[in-house]
């Protein structure tokens, strides 16, 4: 197996954020985890991009349940280009590893810097019939795009 220098980038801040740091943590990074959580709370990222860099952001979430994320773009919407990624095919399940009905599963929110400028991109996770009921996670993310 073959990594690159970013790959490795990328899974050692996702583990480093999955393992020790709290989920309000401020980052300038090119991918964390976000953690679900049950009770209604609020998370803040500030990220940093340069033209045409991606960053990944993991989201858990309980399809099986009914819950699942949206989001609205703010402020310079042209200076980013932001959407779920298509989910891959998975690979075969491994037998030794139990399964788990109703677990949760990660979605990839996929943010690409444009052309200068600053939005905040604010993510709701909900049952789309409770509209009237307080989400069960939110995350703003402030992207902030420059030439370097």
């Amino acid at each position: 197996m073959c990594f690159t220098r970013n790959s490795l980038l990328v899974l050692l801040l996702t583990l480093a954020v999955f393992y020790q740091a709290p989920a309000a943590a401020q980052v300038n990074s090119s991918a964390i985890s976000a953690f679900h959580h049950k009770s209604h709370k609020t998370v803040d990222t500030l990220i940093n991009l340069k033209p045409g860099e991606t960053y990944a952001l993991l989201l858990k979430s309980l399809p099986s349940e009914g819950y699942g994320w949206t989001f609205e773009l703010l402020g310079d919407k042209e200076s980013i280009s932001a959407n779920f990624a298509k989910q891959a095919t998975p690979p075969a399940p491994d037998p030794n590893v139990p399964k788990f009905v109703g677990a949760s599963v990660e979605q990839r929110f996929l943010v690409k810097g444009l052309c200068p400028g600053s939005v905040t991109i604010h993510l709701v996770e909900r049952r789309p019939w409770e509209k009237d009921k307080p989400p069960a996670d939110e995350r703003n993310i402030r992207v902030t795009v420059k030439i370097q």
